[in-house]
């Protein structure tokens, strides 16, 4: 009887225990489901959140992706303020006693740039049809505003990239340059160009670029000067202007139009190199010898001999851009150049340091763009400096969002969590009821 007794204590007592263990087991188990069980208000949170730094960081490149690219199938006209040049004339009557001088005059005198962009079609090295690409055709005249007689023709046709500005590395440009009688005149062929030209990259950049000169039939360094920030700057006044400034070194246009001549796949090579004239077609042979100027020196010199010279053309230039930073597009440009004969280098750069010279000046001339030409770059860099004010505005305010979200979100889920730990440790748990002790 007594064993019985104590058998059903100890039944008893494992049947409490057991209880207990499955209570705090399921307790555990609430506890657990709480921590796992998140809100739809919280995971909705946390996934805008997200949503919206995707957002913030996908939409913006797509849109300048389609605003990046040069437009196609567009016109500009660039001129300049009309200035006094001075040149060489050779129309003029002068006596052989005469010196050099009786040929020099002067005249106002205006650029007018056409800038003409269409569809590139170019065929690559692998026969396949190049994507992206423009084609710019373009004519320059200088022209005397008294007679509307151009003292200088270029036309000009290049094929760039159109995500970058720069031009294809095909042998697809062209050029031909005609002066009225200045005897520097010579047509290039077909040939690969290096650096920029009429339009700097999007996103310009504050450093130096190489930029293509149509005179020395090279590309030298255009040199970041400095900024004109925004609502500081009359051109653009939204928006930061970059200024650019190159200065060209004194080179021998003769040797200029051998190179071009010489190698009509690639124009770029040093300035310096030496051309051998001999080696090349009588017809061009003859274009560089009509560039250069016979006579005795004292015609070209005053107090000099009567010895023969023979004088070559050379050329020197400063410029300075101001570029747009979004979107790379020039809205205002001051150019410098002087064209004029000298025997040799160095007293080319005699020359060039001394300023116009009334014996031996080709061509001198200081240009800026007209107002008209500023205006109409100003419209052309205006939409894209808004396109890009409000994507940086909208990425910033996507960003701030998507963080606020993101904090709150967490915020909340450990908040519920929290309460669901308080609630299964307050919540009291009722005594497992003893299990029916067996009848006798």
């Amino acid at each position: 009887m007594g064993s019985d007794t104590s058998d059903k204590a100890t039944a008893d007592a494992a049947a409490r225990a057991e209880a207990t263990s499955t209570t705090a087991a399921l307790g555990v188990d609430k506890k657990r489901k709480a921590k796992r069980r998140v809100p739809r208000a919280t995971v909705v949170t946390i996934m805008s959140a997200i949503i919206a730094f995707i957002i913030a960081q996908n939409v913006p490149e797509l849109v300048i992706s389609t605003i990046k690219p040069l437009p196609i199938n567009t016109t500009r006209t660039i001129q300049t303020e009309p200035a006094p040049t001075i040149f060489y004339d050779p129309s003029l009557t002068c006596s052989e006693s005469d010196g050099n001088d009786c040929y020099i005059t002067e005249a106002t005198t205006q650029w007018t740039t056409v800038l003409n962009s269409t569809k590139g079609q170019v065929i690559d090295t692998k026969g396949k049809p190049m994507k992206n690409v423009a084609q710019l055709d373009v004519t320059q005249k200088l022209i005397r505003t008294d007679s509307q007689s151009p003292l200088v023709n270029i036309t000009d046709k290049l094929h760039l990239l159109r995500g970058s500005a720069h031009p294809i590395l095909l042998p697809t440009s062209q050029m031909e340059v005609t002066t009225g009688g200045f005897g520097v005149n010579f047509n290039t062929g077909t040939f690969a160009r290096d650096g920029l030209q009429y339009f700097l990259p999007f996103n310009t950049e504050r450093r130096s670029y190489s930029y293509f000169d149509v005179f020395a039939q090279a590309a030298f360094p255009l040199d970041y000067v400095r900024t004109e920030r925004r609502g500081h700057n009359d051109l653009v006044p939204d928006s930061d202007v970059f200024v650019f400034h190159q200065q060209l070194p004194v080179m021998n246009l003769a040797s200029a139009a051998a190179r071009s001549f010489n190698h009509p796949d690639d124009i770029s090579d040093a300035p310096g190199e030496t051309i051998i004239e001999s080696d090349l077609p009588q017809q061009q042979r003859e274009q560089i010898g009509n560039m250069l100027l016979t006579g005795p020196e004292s015609k070209f010199y005053p107090g000099g001999s009567d010895n023969s010279v023979t004088l070559a053309p050379f050329y020197t230039a400063t410029r300075t851009l101001w570029v747009e930073a979004s979107s790379g597009v020039i809205v205002d440009e001051q150019e410098e150049m002087h064209l004029f004969f000298a025997m040799d280098s160095a007293d080319a750069e005699k020359t060039a340091q001394e300023g116009v010279n009334m014996y031996r000046t080709i061509l001198h001339t200081s240009t800026t763009w007209n107002q008209e030409t500023k205006d109409s770059a100003k419209a052309w860099a205006e939409p894209v400096v808004s396109i890009m004010y409000w994507l940086r505005f909208g990425a910033f305010v996507l960003k701030y969002l998507a963080g606020t979200l993101l904090i709150y979100g967490f915020w909340r889920y450990t908040q519920i969590v929290r309460r669901a730990e308080n609630t299964s440790l307050t919540t009291p748990t009722a005594p497992p009821e003893p299990p029916a002790s067996p009848k006798a």
